[in-house]
């Protein structure tokens, strides 16, 4: 089964009417994201973060993050391993916490990426058509891409996802998934503590300060690691390794070597480039749930 259906357009086009719909609710998830994540810095500073908010944090933003470098980027977009049914769906909705969308939509944009990296049919390169980066069009590759009104076709772009039952079914519930992340820490705080405002302070630095900070994150390695960084290989792109993002990001940001390698599931490729995502898929290998791993020197 092809990874990428030959022959098809790479992007449809959004009906006026859908697209005002979908600009709408991105913009406002964006806005709501924004507004509370930057909201927990003050708060953190006038009333403090317990432990307890610290280590549901440092647990969530790792369940976000691991979901998304090991779930949809290394197994669903590149399938560098392979694991069974229950393992792809507890990946999946790890991913889903993260708010960066459903597996397929992700999946279709991030392959699309690969297929057209740094050309106007990239849909986030920071590059503009200078052959430069402005301020606008590293806006546009951190965060307005998603706003534009071109999506990638996921029937041309990930026809093997579409083909999975178990995980189209799983999809529609990504927004409920999704919400009940933020919420969960705050039902966690009260179970352990008994108290409403410790739910509270949960819910905003466990809840939503994680899914901004994650998503932060996330944009970076669009943005920032297409821009700025020192270039590891020859690849024909502007992809670059950004060291000092690769332990917030998972090892995401050897984003070079990922594009010199892209089915590679190791991003990092020597012991001083810390790689999580790798060492979570190694363990996972270890205890026998990984299995065809593809590993480059």
């Amino acid at each position: 089964m092809p990874i990428v259906e030959p022959n098809r357009d790479l992007y449809v086009v959004l009906r006026p009417q859908a697209h005002r719909k979908e600009r709408l609710a991105i913009a406002a998830a964006v806005l709501v994201s924004t507004v509370m994540g930057l909201a927990a810095i003050p708060c953190a500073f006038v009333w403090g973060v317990s432990g307890l908010d610290a280590g549901l944090f440092v647990l969530f933003y790792l369940a976000s993050g691991l979901g998304i470098t090991v779930g949809y980027h290394r197994l669903f977009a590149h399938r560098s391993f392979r694991v069974g049914p229950f393992w792809r769906a507890l990946l999946a909705v790890l991913g889903y916490t993260a708010g960066q969308g459903p597996v397929v939509y992700w999946v279709a944009h991030h392959r699309l990426h690969h297929a057209r990296t740094d050309t106007d049919s990239d849909p986030h390169s920071p590059i503009d058509q200078t052959g430069g980066v402005s301020a606008r069009s590293f806006l546009h590759a951190h965060v307005g891409w998603m706003l534009m009104n071109r999506k990638a076709n996921a029937g041309a772009l990930a026809p093997d996802l579409l083909r999975d039952a178990a995980l189209v079914r799983l999809e529609k519930h990504y927004l409920r998934i999704h919400v009940a992340s933020i919420l969960l820490p705050g039902v966690i705080a009260a179970l352990v503590t008994g108290s409403p405002a410790a739910a509270a302070s949960a819910v905003l630095y466990a809840g939503f300060f994680r899914q901004f900070a994650v998503l932060q994150v996330v944009y970076a390695i669009n943005s920032v690691c297409h821009a700025f960084g020192r270039r590891s290989h020859e690849t024909d792109d502007a992809s670059r390794n950004v060291w000092w993002l690769s332990v917030l990001s998972l090892g995401e940001s050897w984003h070079n070597s990922h594009h010199a390698n892209a089915g590679a599931a190791n991003f990092g490729r020597h012991w001083y480039e810390i790689d999580i995502g790798y060492a979570a898929i190694r363990l996972l290998a270890a205890l026998g749930v990984a299995t065809e791993v593809v590993r480059v020197k």
